[in-house]
């Protein structure tokens, strides 16, 4: 769905709103020159993803606000566990109460202290009003809270998402290339972050980020899923593509050619297929009969009909 604005006589603007189950990405708004009927074709529409639960799936760093009843707190796939500083329940998950977040699952650095109870915003009540007055905290001389998160599975995805609030405070948060957010102010009720990653052994480290003025630095609570994983996920199988690795790729009419620039030798390699790139998730893996020769640039020939219709490709490999 969009809107548009003719900002002249010469050029069209269209904003486009996501459909259900999907986020824009990139790409947003359109603009185009006016020249008679405007037909959209796929390469028009801003890219897109599709997201899951009720939240993105993607692999990454995401934040945002939280709002006055703590349902920000991601509830898709298992809950793990969780932490707060005192035993309460918001958004249905249970946080057990923990002095300073060194636990049979987390350890973290540096050594984290209870506030005095007086942070949280007054207008919110009950278990979330309690999650909000109540934070770990510790001296602003160290930006990075560093999180060990334990009792991971190699191969498996999860979730950890962090909530930190502190009506005093004019610190910023940010994890990964997030923007720094406040933690009060147009983030009153706090400021989460959420950290979707495939664990590559028993235990993960995750690094909250703190700036701007001084202050105590505070988190209140902290939980982790374990989600489905879109494909299984070998925590021993190569990289394909990646930072400065073309993929190249060229369509005939009967077959998609996509060359893989650093395939790993002895491993196989195979595709998922779509007509919609949230079709993806549910795609078939199809491996082809011959693992990887050789390192270096291995050219996938995936056969397609005359007349098929554009299509999305995931390459994977075991």
């Amino acid at each position: 769905a969009g809107s548009y604005t003719i900002v002249s006589n010469t050029q069209v603007t269209v904003n486009f709103a996501a459909a259900d189950g999907y986020e824009i990405v990139s790409g947003n708004p359109v603009v185009f020159a006016l020249s008679g009927d405007k037909t959209f074709s796929d390469a028009d529409y801003p890219a897109v993803r599709a997201t899951g639960g009720n939240g993105s799936v993607e692999i990454g760093w995401t934040g945002g606000a939280a709002d006055a009843e703590g349902t920000v707190f991601r509830t898709d796939g298992t809950l793990l566990y969780a932490y707060a500083v005192s035993s309460v329940t918001v958004n249905g998950i249970a946080f057990a109460a923990d002095a300073d977040l060194n636990t049979d699952d987390t350890a973290v650095s540096p050594d984290l202290a209870q506030t005095d109870g007086s942070s949280g915003s007054e207008s919110v009540t009950g278990d979330f009003g309690t999650m909000l007055k109540n934070s770990w905290e510790w001296a602003n001389s160290t930006s990075t809270l560093t999180i060990t998160l334990k009792g991971l599975t190699a191969g498996k995805r999860y979730l950890v998402q962090v909530l930190a609030h502190n009506k005093w405070s004019d610190a910023l948060i940010s994890a990964g290339d997030l923007e720094p957010m406040a933690m009060r102010d147009t983030n009153k009720y706090g400021a989460s972050l959420v950290c979707v990653f495939d664990a590559t052994g028993e235990t993960e480290d995750i690094a909250i980020k703190y700036s701007g003025p001084g202050g105590w630095r505070v988190l209140n609570a902290i939980q982790v899923r374990e989600l489905p994983a879109d494909v299984p996920v070998d925590p021993e199988a190569p990289v394909i593509g990646g930072e400065g690795v073309e993929v190249p790729f060229f369509v005939s009419s009967d077959k998609v050619a996509i060359s893989i620039g650093n395939a790993a030798a002895g491993h196989r390699y195979g595709y998922m297929k779509s007509t919609t790139l949230a079709g993806l998730k549910d795609a078939p893996v199809v491996y082809f009969e011959k693992s990887a020769a050789a390192d270096g640039v291995l050219t996938l020939e995936i056969p397609k009909a005359a007349n098929e219709p554009c299509c999305f490709y995931r390459i994977v490999v075991e």
